[in-house]
C-alpha cells in the first residue's frame, strides 16, 4: 500500500542482499584485475609532478607540489623544481619525466643545493619506457669534490625509491641514504629502495649511512640512528671509487642499527673496495675529529646475493669495526651467488676488528677495536677470483684489537680459481703495528664444506695467529675451535692442499694459541697439472719461516682433537705431514691427531710424515692416537716417523660422524606489499558471514510473513 512501511524482515534482507551483491562485485574487481583496485586507491592519494624540461633552474613555485601544479614558472617544471615541491609535501609523490625527454642529460649547477629527498613517500622514476634501463641523466660535470654539485641525490628520510636514473660524473657520491644534518639524533630512515639506475663517475656510487657526513661540515657522533627494509637492486656501478658503501657509524656513533638489507642483482667496477658492508670505522683524513668511537651498533639480517663485483682492491669488505670502536656486531648475513673479481688484495675479506686509529696516524692515544662480533654469516655459492691475493680472508682482529669474536660461519659450495695467494684463509689473530698484542680473540663455530679450489697458492688455510715482521707485538692465547673442514676439492696448488697452523711467527714472542676439535673429512686432495708437488695436508703447531736460519719465535701453541678421515689424497709429496714444530725458533708446541683414518691415498706419494721437530725446531711434540687404515687396495701406505714422535696405532672409541650443512638463514623481504591483494585477502570470510546472514534475514522475513497469512 502507497505510504505504508514496508515490513523490517523485508527491509533486513534487502539490505543483507545489497551487501552480498557488492561483496561479488568486489571479487569481481580485485580477483579478475587484481591491481584495479589498488590503483584506484593510490591514484587518489599520489601526487605525481613531471618533469618537461631539462634545465636546473628554479622560476616556479616550489612551496608545495600543488603550488607548482599552478604555477610552474614560463618554462615548465624542472628536475630541482619537482625535487624541491615535493619535499616541502606531506604524504606519497612521485616524480616522473615528459616522454619528449627520453635521452635527456640534465646538468647539475655547480652553485646549486645539494638534492635533497627530504619528506619522503616519494618516487622518482626515470625509466619511462619501462625496459628497465634508465632515460634520463643527471650529470654533475660541472660541480667539484666537496661541492654541493659534486653530490648526487641525498636521500635523508623513508619510504622513497629511486629508479632508472643515469647519473654520472659526480665527483662525491652519486646517491646517498644518509642523515640530514650533523644531529640525526634518533632518525629512522626505512623503506627505501635504490633499483635499475646506473652510475659512472670517479667518486663513489651508492652510500648508505653516517658516511655521508663527510660533506657536511663537521662529522657528527651519531646516536640512535637506524636504518632498515632497504633494497639496492638491478644498479650498474662504474665508479673510480667505492661501488657500494654501507657504514651507518662513520667516524663515530653508539647504539645505531642496521637492519634487513638486500644487496642484489648490482654490476659494480671499482676502483677502490667494490662493496665496503661495515658498521663503523674508516680513513678520517677530511674529518676534524679524534679517532672514531663506537659502541654497541648492530646490523642483522643482510642478504648480499646475485652481484657481479669487479674490484682493484677488495671485492667485498665485512667489518664490524675499523680503525678503533668497540662492541659492534654483526649477525645473520648470507652472501649467495656472487661473482667475486679482485685485481689486488683480497675478493672477499670478513673481519671482526680491523686495525686501530694508528693505522691512520690519528692523533691521540691509539684507540682500538675491541669486542666485536660477527655472528651467523653464511658464505654460499660464490664464485671467486682473486689474480693478485686471496679469494676469501676470514679473521677474527688484528693490530692489536682483543676481545672479537667470529662463530658460527659457513663457507659452502663456492667455486674459486685464479688465485695468486689462499684460496680460503682463516686466521683468529693477526699482527700489525701497535703498541700491545693481538690477543683473546676466538672463532668458535666454522663449516668450510663443498667447495672447489683451484690454481691457488694455497688451498685452504687455517691460523690460530699470524705474528708477521712488520712491527706488531706478540699475539697470545687466540683461539680457534669447532671447525669442520669437509668435502671440498681442491687441486692444483703450488705447495699445500689443506694447511693448519696454531702459530706462526717472523718474530720471536708468540706464544699460548690453540686450534681445538678440527675435523678434516671427505676432503678430495689432488694435484693434475702440478703433478709430485706440495703436500695434500699439513698439521703443525708452531711454524717459524726461514728453516735453519729464522729469526723468529713461537711457542706453547696446541693443536689438538683433530680428525682427519676419509680424504683423497693424489698426486701431491707428502699425504699428510704432521709436525709439532718447523722452523728455528719453534719451541713446545704440540699437536694432537685423535683419529687419522679411512684415507684414500695414491701409491706415488709418501702417506704420512710425523715429526716432532723440523727444520731446526726443538722441545715439539706431534702425536698420532689412533692410525691410519687404507680402504683401497691401491697402496699400502706406511708410516714414517723421522724424529722421537710418538705414534699409536691402538683404536680409540670416538664419534667420528660429521654434522650435516646447517639451513641457510632466511632472508628478510624488504620488496612493497601489494595492497590491492592484501585488501582481498579477508573477502571469503566476509561472503560466508554475509551469505549466513542473509539466509537467516530470508527464513525471519518468510516465517514472519506466514504468520501474517495465518493471523488473516
Amino acid at each position: 500500500m502507497l505510504g505504508q512501511a514496508t515490513p523490517y524482515p523485508y527491509q533486513f534482507t534487502r539490505v543483507l542482499l545489497s551487501a552480498l551483491i557488492s561483496l561479488f562485485l568486489l571479487f569481481d574487481t580485485g580477483v579478475r584485475n587484481p591491481s584495479r583496485l589498488a590503483q584506484a586507491t593510490a591514484t587518489s592519494q599520489v601526487v605525481t609532478l613531471v618533469v618537461t624540461n631539462s634545465t636546473d633552474v628554479v622560476n616556479g613555485n616550489v612551496s608545495s607540489t600543488q603550488a607548482l601544479l599552478k604555477n610552474p614558472g614560463r618554462d615548465g617544471v624542472s628536475f630541482r623544481e619537482a625535487l624541491l615541491a615535493a619535499g616541502h609535501t606531506k604524504g606519497p609523490k612521485s616524480i616522473t619525466f615528459a616522454s619528449q625527454l627520453a635521452g635527456s642529460t640534465i646538468a647539475i649547477q655547480p652553485k646549486g643545493d645539494i638534492l635533497f629527498l627530504s619528506s619522503g613517500d616519494l618516487t622518482i622514476d626515470g625509466d619511462l619506457n619501462g625496459d628497465g634501463k634508465p632515460d634520463i641523466t643527471l650529470d654533475g660535470q660541472l660541480g667539484k669534490s666537496g661541492t654541493p654539485s659534486g653530490i648526487g641525490l641525498a636521500v635523508t628520510s623513508s619510504h622513497n625509491t629511486i629508479r632508472g636514473l643515469n647519473l654520472v660524473n659526480f665527483h662525491g657520491t652519486a646517491i646517498f641514504n644518509v642523515c640530514p644534518d650533523k644531529n640525526c639524533g634518533l632518525k629512522l630512515f626505512e623503506d627505501n629502495h635504490f633499483i635499475g639506475n646506473a652510475i659512472r663517475s670517479d667518486g663513489d656510487g651508492i652510500s648508505i649511512g653516517a658516511l655521508g657526513l663527510i660533506f657536511f661540515e663537521e662529522a657528527a657522533r651519531i646516536r640512535g640512528a637506524v636504518w632498515q627494509d632497504l633494497e639496492l637492486r638491478g644498479n650498474t656501478i662504474q665508479v673510480g671509487g667505492i661501488g657500494i658503501s654501507i657504514n651507518p657509524a662513520f667516524a663515530g656513533g653508539s647504539q645505531i642499527q642496521l637492519r634487513r638489507l638486500i644487496i642484489a642483482d648490482n654490476q659494480v667496477t671499482a676502483g677502490n673496495i667494490g662493496l665496503n658492508l661495515g658498521l663503523t670505522g674508516n680513513k678520517p683524513t677530511r674529518l676534524p675529529v679524534p679517532a672514531p668511537v663506537s659502541n654497541n651498533n648492530v646490523g642483522e639480517d643482510i642478504l648480499v646475493q646475485d652481484n657481479t663485483i669487479d674490484s682493484q682492491s677488495t671485492g667485498i669488505f665485512l667489518v664490524a669495526s675499523v680503525g678503533g670502536g668497540s662492541r659492534n656486531h654483526f649477525r645473520h648475513i648470507t652472501l649467495r651467488g656472487n661473482h667475486l673479481i679482485s685485481h689486488a688484495e683480497v675478493a672477499l675479506a670478513v673481519i671482526s676488528a680491523d686495525t686501530n686509529s694508528a693505522y691512520f696516524d690519528i692523533p691521540g692515544p691509539t684507540q682500538y677495536s675491541d669486542q666485536n662480533s660477527i655472528e651467523d654469516l653464511t658464505i654460499v655459492s660464490n664464485q671467486v677470483e682473486a689474480k693478485q691475493g686471496f679469494a676469501i680472508h676470514i679473521a677474527a682482529a688484528n693490530y692489536g684489537n682483543q676481545g672479537n669474536l667470529l662463530k658460527d660461519i659457513h663457507v659452502l659450495d663456492n667455486t674459486i680459481s685464479n688465485v695468486k695467494m689462499t684460496g680460503i684463509l682463516l686466521s683468529a689473530g693477526n699482527s700489525g703495528k701497535a703498541d700491545r698484542g693481538t690477543q683473546d680473540n676466538l672463532i668458535d663455530g666454522v663449516e668450510i664444506r663443498g667447495n672447489q679450489v683451484s690454481d691457488t697458492w694455497k688451498g685452504i688455510q687455517l691460523f690460530g695467529s699470524f705474528l708477521g715482521n712488520d712491527g706488531g707485538l706478540p699475539t697470545r692465547h687466540n683461539i680457534m675451535q669447532n671447525v669442520q673442514v669437509v668435502e671440498n676439492t681442491i687441486q692444483d696448488f703450488e705447495t699445500t692442499g689443506i694447511q693448519v697452523v696454531t702459530g706462526q711467527a717472523d718474530i720471536p714472542g708468540q706464544a699460548d694459541l690453540a686450534i681445538n676439535l678440527l675435523t678434516l673429512q671427505g676432503n678430495h686432495i689432488l694435484q693434475s697439472r702440478l703433478k709430485g708437488r706440495g703436500n695434500c695436508i699439513e698439521l703443525i703447531g708452531g711454524f717459524v719461516p726461514g728453516g735453519e736460519t729464522a729469526s723468529g719465535g713461537t711457542s706453547a701453541n696446541h693443536l689438538s682433537g683433530v680428525q682427519v678421515l676419509e680424504n683423497s689424497l693424489e698426486n701431491c709429496s707428502v699425504g699428510v705431514q704432521i709436525s709439532g714444530g718447523t722452523g728455528l725458533g719453534a719451541t713446545d708446541n704440540h699437536v694432537e691427531v685423535d683419529l687419522l683414518r679411512g684415507n684414500l691415498l695414491d701409491s706415488d706419494l709418501t702417506p704420512l710424515q710425523v715429526e716432532d721437530n723440523m727444520d731446526g725446531a726443538t722441545g715439539n711434540q706431534a702425536l698420532v692416537k689412533a692410525g691410519l687404515e687404507t680402504p683401497t687396495p691401491v697402496s699400502t701406505p706406511t708410516l714414517i716417523s723421522t724424529s722421537t714422535a710418538t705414534v699409536t696405532l691402538a683404536p680409540v672409541a670416538m664419534d667420528t660422524t660429521v654434522p650435516s650443512s646447517p639451513a641457510i638463514v632466511p632472508t628478510a623481504n624488504v620488496s612493497s606489499p601489494d595492497t590491492g591483494v592484501q585488501a582481498l585477502s579477508l573477502w571469503p570470510v566476509g561472503a560466508v558471514i554475509l551469505l549466513v546472514l542473509a539466509i537467516a534475514g530470508l527464513f525471519v522475513a518468510f516465517k514472519h510473513r506466514g504468520k501474517q497469512r495465518g493471523g488473516q
